[in-house]
């Protein structure tokens, strides 16, 4: 398989307070676990056809779990799925996790339960969110005619999606201290609706950009959304000279 990463890539032992080296004394001690098996990168799926790429990653899946029954002839390795076989559920012994940890077909380990460690539930760090807001303009007395509305994106730090929606509706609704508009009219903003949270991807915000807000969303399909791929243009050649 060629030479193995020198840094195993196991995820989960946080929960038990233990480090590789740590996990790996613990010798014959049984361990619940899953691994992710590499596939095919999309580099080397590119050229082909779908259907082609799905059955090369089935091929290419079917391998990595042999070459890994071959090297671990002791353990049992069950797919959760039978079609993509990408996550594999294993026991094995403390000390065999570190090597099977680096086996080029594996990308990841996750650690899911040790015999005799209570796994601890640590506690949530504040991560980054972006809320959606909606303020309306309010003018004493008004109740007729065209109202103004804002749209605010919030970068808020909070403990989940629910706790950033909380922490910025309370935010909104301090800020609602009226003024005088140029006409001598009394002026709020007032808090309408949080209209979406959306979790940030990154701890900081970078010079060189970062991602504060997504939102997905359907449109009808026109020439600029077209991607017209080696793939595509290749199928395409291939019709007009009557090839299958």
């Amino acid at each position: 398989m060629g030479r193995l990463p020198n840094k195993p890539r196991v995820y989960g032992l946080d929960r038990f307070g233990l480090a590789v080296a740590e996990l790996t004394r613990l010798g014959h001690r049984t361990v619940h676990l899953h691994v992710q098996l590499r596939g095919r990168s999309v580099r080397q799926l590119v050229n082909l056809s779908p259907r082609q790429r799905m059955a090369t990653i089935r091929i290419s899946l079917g391998q990595q779990l042999e070459q890994l029954k071959r090297a671990f002839p002791g353990l049992e390795f069950v797919p959760r799925s039978q079609t993509r076989a990408w996550t594999i559920d294993v026991m094995a012994r403390a000390d065999q996790i570190a090597k099977l940890a680096r086996r080029r077909e594996v990308t990841s380990l996750f650690v899911d339960s040790i015999d005799g460690r209570r796994a601890k539930t640590l506690r949530q760090s504040r991560r980054w969110f972006c809320v959606w807001v909606v303020l309306a303009g309010q003018i004493e007395r008004r109740t007729q005619g065209q109202v103004t509305l804002e749209d605010r994106l919030v970068v808020v730090k909070a403990h989940s999606t629910k706790d950033a929606d909380a922490r910025v509706r309370q935010r909104c609704r301090r800020e609602t201290e009226p003024y005088l508009n140029t006409d001598g009219e009394l002026v709020r903003w007032a808090f309408v609706s949080v209209k979406d949270v959306f979790e940030l991807f990154d701890d900081a915000i970078s010079p060189d950009g970062t991602e504060v807000y997504s939102r997905l969303r359907s449109a009808r399909m026109r020439p600029e959304f077209v991607w017209r791929s080696r793939t595509t243009l290749r199928s395409r050649r291939r019709a007009r000279a009557g090839e299958p």
